[in-house]
């Protein structure tokens, strides 16, 4: 375990000689949080977007594989653009859990585009945040172009019909087929054509083994037929052959990494500069 003088030395806030690649970095409800010795932490209550910008700072040495700011409700869509331009550098990047973060459809968005691009993000929690219908269209366009996303979570935020529907649109996805493995869309508002698209969706999959409806407003035997669309151990994985669709799959893998790798740099390098504009405008102001 690392205590407070051990992170707080570089940025005043973080030791950058921490271990890469096992860091989680945790901000719940701006308290300090022990985790257990088998997973190091770097724990940080970013309780302003200032102490925010001096932890991502620090994000290039450290490498954290876990980012977890549940319940930093300062977060919102501006603290996620901020997040989100630093993650496209982040490669190392397995969990992003910002459930209960003040984010809406913007913040979404950006946190989808962050799905899109990374090769080895297999989970992101946005629970409790407003997504609503047009946050789900942004990351179900998210959904077909991930390799590497195996859990979504979207608990309680605020998903109705169109929302559901292009979700269950994207999991029916080519690309999607051999990914997704766990959504959560408890306690959303979502209705029958959402449901039915789901139970279509649900028996296409070679993947899909979790889907928790739990909370909506659905007939039971509607939530029965989806949970048989569902095979009880799973389904066998797609290979990659039947993934790409030109060339081997090698060749097709090398090009995709590539063309994702120079997006990433090229989006993150957009972002970082829009909130350098921002902050100018407000050292003016």
């Amino acid at each position: 375990m690392y205590g407070l003088p051990e992170v707080a030395h570089k940025y005043n806030m973080w030791d950058v000689d921490l271990k890469p690649h096992y860091l989680t970095v945790i901000a719940n409800k701006g308290e300090w949080r022990e985790v257990p010795a088998a997973h190091p932490a770097a724990m940080l209550p970013p309780t302003n977007h200032q102490r925010l910008d001096r932890l991502l700072l620090a994000l290039p040495k450290c490498q954290p594989n876990t980012i977890e700011l549940s319940e930093y409700s300062a977060l919102g869509d501006t603290g996620a653009q901020r997040l989100c331009a630093a993650l496209f550098g982040h490669p190392a990047l397995r969990e992003l859990r910002l459930a209960k973060t003040g984010l809406g459809a913007a913040g979404t968005s950006l946190v989808a585009e962050v799905i899109a691009v990374h090769l080895r993000l297999t989970l992101v929690d946005l629970s409790h945040n407003a997504v609503r219908d047009v946050g789900a269209g942004s990351l179900a366009d998210a959904l077909k172009a991930s390799r590497a996303l195996q859990t979504l979570l979207l608990q309680s935020c605020e998903i109705g019909n169109p929302g559901g529907v292009m979700l269950a649109s994207a999991l029916m996805h080519r690309a999607a087929l051999g990914s997704l493995t766990n959504l959560d869309l408890a306690f959303n508002p979502i209705g029958v054509a959402a449901a039915e698209a789901l139970r279509e969706a649900a028996s296409r999959s070679n993947s899909l083994q979790r889907l928790s409806l739990a909370g909506t407003p659905l007939d039971p035997t509607l939530l029965a037929a989806v949970a048989t669309a569902l095979t009880p151990a799973g389904k066998a994985r797609p290979s990659a052959t039947r993934i790409f669709e030109h060339g081997t799959a090698y060749q097709t893998d090398f090009v995709y990494k590539s063309m994702l790798r120079e997006h990433r740099q090229a989006r993150g390098a957009v972002l970082r500069q829009q909130v350098v504009e921002e902050q100018q405008l407000l050292d003016v102001e």
